[in-house]
């Protein structure tokens, strides 16, 4: 298929996965080093490694047959074909040079949004880990 036809014709582009959601009858909250978060890029990583965070975990119990864990959610990404991105698609860009164009105009990725769920208590660093990491 042409690439201008790809760009004129996409609209957007949207990925997702799903995540473990921590079980609300048995969470308990603990305290993390960001530095100690391993691949995750956080903003405090650079500037603040020895801040701690609190982030939550299910401790098991019989709603959650043990697990920590109770349902699912959704972990998105939304990338609208904009010029910048109809221009490269067109000139058969890589993968590498789309990603970057789409972040630079304010593409959250599968990972920040898994993120964003972490840093808010509904999923565990486990699973943002799990899900995630290699996607950058």
């Amino acid at each position: 298929m042409e690439p201008f036809l790809i760009s004129s014709t996409i609209v957007g582009v949207v990925a997702q996965r799903l995540v473990r959601r921590i079980c609300p009858h048995c969470t308990e909250s603990y305290r993390v080093r960001v530095a100690d978060l391993g691949p995750l890029p956080l903003k405090a990583a650079k500037t603040a490694p020895n801040k701690e965070l609190e982030l939550k975990m299910g401790k098991g119990c019989r709603q959650c047959r043990q697990t920590g864990y109770l349902g699912r959610i959704g972990i998105f990404e939304v990338m609208p074909m904009d010029e910048k991105l109809r221009e490269l698609t067109n000139r058969a860009a890589s993968l590498a040079d789309l990603q970057k164009a789409a972040t630079a105009g304010g593409m959250r990725t599968l990972q920040q949004s898994a993120i964003d769920k972490m840093l808010r208590g509904i999923t565990t660093l486990e699973e943002v880990l799990r899900v995630t990491v290699g996607e950058g």
